[in-house]
């Protein structure tokens, strides 16, 4: 049975961590992209100041994916709503090329034009891709949550954490497995079936909520202090800082708890839908997708006059390089907000939504008529 304390109305705790962990991951890629992390000065004040805050931003990949899996697993599968959102990635990355390419005729060429109409077999969004897959397997991946045995699920998922997450660490960060760090579907998998399993069974932990943001800062402290020792015994041997990123791949037990933690904390939140703070919830939720599909648009994200533009960033006190990175990224944020709020009501003028379900439905239903003659 279910865990009917998470799920007997929509969880707006749930709805949040999804908007928090879309603006981590901008925070990320102003600290590696926006070249602020590389600025500090090694050992320095600013350098682990840096470094802390990136090491907890690192884990929202796995805390978005997780909640795709908590609200997944027990959802209908429809075809429709990849096809609405393959149609969002689309829009976005025409109009994104498109805008580049008339402020920057650089950037103007046959391939971007081309590549612009097929972001996903041009490779454009990893992420997009690897959720595109995973989405595919959803009808598979919640049988195997509703139907497997707690005892086997839970060594199932041990199993799968002690493969994925200690062999790349034990091998000093190679890609023995082709696994990426994480950044797969293989692992997307993993971070699914994590989510499907707190659906179905709730947290076990008895604990109250404020140890789980506890937990998750100290593991942001263990992975910092692993940093500034790995990094000073390399520069002993090696004369330079290495190893110091080992515990920051995606597929890290560190990074994996850091989300769990913060999951499991917004999980016991209640809000409630008519407040502002729901009602805000309730609308930007489903905005928070077109925050990453905008802001990592190739164009965008390696742009020359974009790579590296916040590296002066790294000159301020640390506490205000820390208040600068989170004021950037919420700047960022809204601004993608707004224009994909501007998006959707053209989506509902053009009555997408209805044509997507219709196109949906079209296919799941050719798909069976094909399987049935096969």
């Amino acid at each position: 049975m279910y865990n009917s304390e998470l799920q007997k109305t929509r969880h707006y705790g749930i709805d949040l961590i999804k908007i928090i962990s879309m603006y981590m991951v901008i925070g990320v890629h102003i600290y590696m992209q926006g070249g602020v992390l590389a600025a500090e000065d090694y050992g320095s004040a600013g350098y682990y100041c840096s470094s802390y805050i990136y090491t907890l931003f690192s884990c929202a990949v796995d805390c978005f994916v997780i909640v795709n899996g908590y609200v997944s697993s027990t959802s209908k599968f429809k075809l429709s709503r990849i096809i609405e959102l393959w149609a969002t990635v689309v829009f976005w990355s025409v109009i994104v090329s498109c805008f580049v390419m008339a402020v920057q005729p650089e950037y103007r060429s046959l391939e971007e034009g081309i590549s612009m109409f097929l972001p996903i077999l041009r490779g454009r969004y990893w992420f997009f891709n690897a959720y595109f897959v995973l989405f595919m397997f959803q009808p598979i991946l919640n049988h195997v949550i509703r139907t497997l045995p707690k005892g086997k699920y839970k060594a199932m998922l041990f199993a799968i954490v002690c493969i994925f997450g200690f062999i790349p660490i034990a091998s000093l960060g190679n890609d023995v497995l082709r696994f990426s760090g994480g950044a797969e579907f293989c692992w997307f998998v993993m971070l699914y079936l994590i989510g499907g399993y707190f659906r179905r069974y709730g947290a076990e932990f008895k604990y109250k909520n404020k140890w789980n943001i506890v937990i998750f800062f100290a593991l942001g402290s263990f992975n910092i202090l692993y940093k500034f020792l790995a990094e000073h015994i390399a520069m002993i041997i090696f004369g330079k800082p290495m190893f110091g990123e080992l515990l920051l791949l995606n597929s890290s037990p560190i990074i994996l708890g850091e989300a769990i933690a913060l999951f499991l904390f917004f999980s016991r939140i209640n809000i409630n839908r008519n407040t502002f703070g729901g009602k805000c919830i309730h609308y930007i939720s489903p905005l928070v997708f077109a925050v990453y599909i905008i802001h990592v648009h190739p164009l965008v994200f390696w742009n020359t006059q974009v790579v590296d533009r916040f590296a002066f960033l790294a000159e301020f006190n640390p506490l205000l390089t820390a208040g600068a990175v989170l004021a950037i990224g919420l700047i960022i944020y809204i601004i993608c907000i707004a224009l994909d709020m501007m998006r959707m009501k053209l989506f509902s003028l053009l009555r997408v939504k209805q044509i997507c379900n219709k196109l949906g439905e079209k296919i799941y239903v050719g798909i069976l008529k094909i399987l049935k003659i096969q």
